[in-house]
């Protein structure tokens, strides 16, 4: 899906991939109040899916919000 997404960018357009990650608090409230399961990911498993996506032409770049909940990457297309 990432791959597909920054095929359709055009030179210079940004994609941004967000993901929670495993210790995110609001987990078990997300599951049983709203049952809304996610898949949670790490950072590293997080930045495998990038590797595995094959960007070429790319700039990837990786953060996370202060509480390190919520993910992100940031995809440019060169």
């Amino acid at each position: 899906m990432i791959r597909c997404l920054h095929d359709q960018l055009a030179p210079g357009g940004r994609l941004t991939v967000f993901q929670f990650a495993p210790s995110d608090p609001t987990r078990a409230y997300m599951q049983w109040f709203a049952n809304w399961y996610l898949i949670y990911r790490d950072d590293r498993q997080f930045r495998q899916i990038a590797a595995a996506a094959g960007l070429t032409g790319a700039n990837v770049t990786y953060g996370a919000e202060p509480l390190g909940v919520d993910l992100y990457m940031s995809v440019t297309k060169t």
